[in-house]
């Protein structure tokens, strides 16, 4: 039966290949169009990539999230002694189109191509778990969250240590804990300290 299954999901991975890529500005509505269009993002040639990544907006529905009033910058760093020549080539050859190395929370090196700037946008697709998983072990390691388990997390906190039950960590009204504002979390803890 997992055999049958198998080859029904890759016949039908292969058919999704054959048929033709949605153009950018015709936003997927229906779920079979977005289960489509996401299918035929595997097959994606380089060029399609290239026009679709930085404009998924386009193909499927999302959510705008805006940027903090206050965002930190980023400082220069000594750059790293690798020539320019040599890392337009890496990028060039496994078709990067950004790259940016940070080291103590300096920019050591940042380098956009395929037609992405700092400006740009590309879709990064499971980086982002990447990069939440890397702040929550960091912040475990620098002490403000104390331990995690099924029941919840205790986080360090002005006025002591607090448990948040998992459940107001999951989804809410406003979406995940790392969508909510600052002070959403601070009622959250608030409250789990029984203010």
């Amino acid at each position: 039966m997992m055999r049958i299954r198998t080859m029904i999901g890759a016949l039908a991975l292969a058919g999704a290949a054959l048929a033709p890529v949605q153009g950018i500005g015709q936003v997927a509505t229906s779920e079979a169009q977005q289960r489509q269009v996401g299918a035929e993002i595997l097959f994606w040639s380089q060029a399609q990539r290239d026009a679709n990544f930085p404009a998924m907006e386009k193909l499927f529905p999302g959510n705008t999230i805006k940027a903090a009033a206050h965002a930190r910058a980023l400082p220069a760093g000594v750059p790293l002694p690798i020539p320019a020549a040599d890392v337009d080539a890496f990028m060039s050859s496994m078709n990067v189109a950004g790259l940016i190395v940070l080291q103590n929370g300096k920019v050591r090196l940042e380098r956009y191509a395929r037609g992405l700037t700092e400006q740009g946008r590309w879709t990064s697709f499971s980086v982002a778990k990447s990069f939440t998983s890397t702040l929550v072990g960091a912040t475990l390691k620098d002490g403000y969250i104390k331990s995690i388990d099924p029941d919840g997390v205790v986080v360090a906190t002005v006025g002591g240590q607090v448990k948040v039950p998992s459940d107001a960590l999951g989804k809410n009204q406003k979406g995940l804990l790392i969508g909510m504002t600052k002070a959403d979390f601070d009622k959250l803890v608030a409250q789990a300290m029984g203010g």
